[in-house]
This record gives structure tokens, sequence and C-alpha cells, in this order.
């Protein structure tokens, strides 16, 4: 599974982020709403991101959940995305200001939450474009040019050639943690030699595994890990 998720298509404003170079375009945040409660029960169901993201902005957060309609977003813990409809923000409890005091990585004016406090917001319909695709661990010159970022090859081509170039020590460090570990979640060493990051997995199952209808007949259910 990890490994379709490395050559899976992901979107190009994700790799403008993951290379430092985001660009919010005409994405704008049109109103903050503060500080609010994140505990006990999730205030917004719908987790757009909950991987480690060290570029997370309110901008970025906003193509995130603008990807899926959704009327509001929030930051939280610094990289965490959530997106809220309406009727969840109707009832959502403000937390004293000064409980969200983690800066967002990517813009340290802006604050990303804390841990179980969210940062509301909403935003521009522009913020809503479509998102172009790209493969994630293809983004050197030294990896475009191997079969597995061909993406003129089958799915499965390039799965036999990445496979292929990985050793069992490279294979194993791909789903067992690095010594970096906390409770809820872990990093694997990934593969630097073919561009692939560290993925992290949550082991969480505890959060929106039902989530909340968004639309009549529109419901989802979201596994936050692995990320």
């Amino acid at each position: 599974v990890f490994v379709v998720v490395v050559v899976e298509a992901q979107t190009q404003r994700e790799r403008e982020v993951a290379s430092g170079k985001q660009d919010s375009g005409d994405c704008t945040i049109t109103n903050e709403y503060g500080c609010f409660m994140d505990y006990p029960n999730r205030t917004f169901s719908f987790a757009a991101n909950m991987g480690d993201d060290e570029h997370m902005t309110y901008e970025v957060c906003a193509q995130l959940c603008g990807m899926f309609k959704f009327k509001y977003a929030a930051t939280e813990f610094g990289y965490q995305c959530f997106c809220g409809t309406q009727a969840e923000f109707d009832v959502a409890i403000k937390a004293p200001e000064s409980d969200c005091n983690t800066p967002c990585p990517g813009n340290a004016s802006e604050t990303c939450g804390a841990a179980y406090r969210l940062n509301v917001f909403s935003y521009s319909p522009s913020c809503s474009k479509p998102l172009s695709p790209y493969g994630h661990a293809c983004l050197s010159a030294s990896t475009q040019s191997l079969p597995f970022c061909d993406t003129s090859l089958s799915y499965d081509a390039r799965l036999k050639d990445l496979i292929g170039r990985l050793s069992i020590e490279e294979k194993v460090g791909l789903i067992g943690p690095s010594p970096a570990t906390s409770n809820c979640a872990f990093l694997d060493y990934g593969v630097e030699r073919l561009d692939i990051p560290p993925y992290l997995h949550l082991v969480e199952t505890n959060t929106g595994v039902a989530a909340a209808c968004i639309a009549e007949d529109k419901c989802v259910t979201t596994f936050i890990g692995p990320t």
C-alpha cells in the first residue's frame, strides 16, 4: 500500500508545498474566527491533512478544504488541517485565544492551533480550483528518468520497477518505525537514494472513524492513518 501511495497521483499544489514553493494564487482567507476546542469530540470531522507538513499555512489548508467544497477550514497542532460544514461550525465551542499558540510552520505570523485546539477560518471560492496530479517520489532529476516515475507505463510496471530497486533492509524500513516514534504516530525510514521521504503512519483509530454527513446521501468514513 505504501508503494502505491508513493507513485500514485497527488497534486501539483502539494508538490509545490513539498518543495517550499507553495503559491496560494488567488486563494485568500476571508474570515478568521479564532480559537476553538477540539476535544473530547472532533469539531470538524473531515481530516484533510494529518501528516507532518512543514509548509502548513491557512492558505494551504484552505486549498485542501476547497478541493472538497467545504465552507470552513481549521489548523491544529501546527501541521494538521481539518475541514468543516456550517452545521459543525454552528455548534463549535470557543476556547481562550491564548490556547492557540502554535505558529504555522509555513508562516509564523499565522497561528495553527495547538494540541486539541483549532484556529478556524473561511476562505474565498478561488481556493476550490481543480488541482493537477503529479508523482510524489519523482521530484529530482536522478529519479525522474527511472521507469517507476514514467507515467506512460502501467501501475504494475512502475511498481515492479520500484520494488525491484529496494533491498530487503529498505523494504523493512518502509513498514517499520524509525527511532523517533511517538505514542500516536511513527515515521518509517524512507529511501533517500530514491527520493522516498519518511512516511508518517498514524496509529490512532479513534478519530474520524465515522464522519458526519456533509450533504444528503453524502456520508463518508474517514480513516486518519496512515497518512
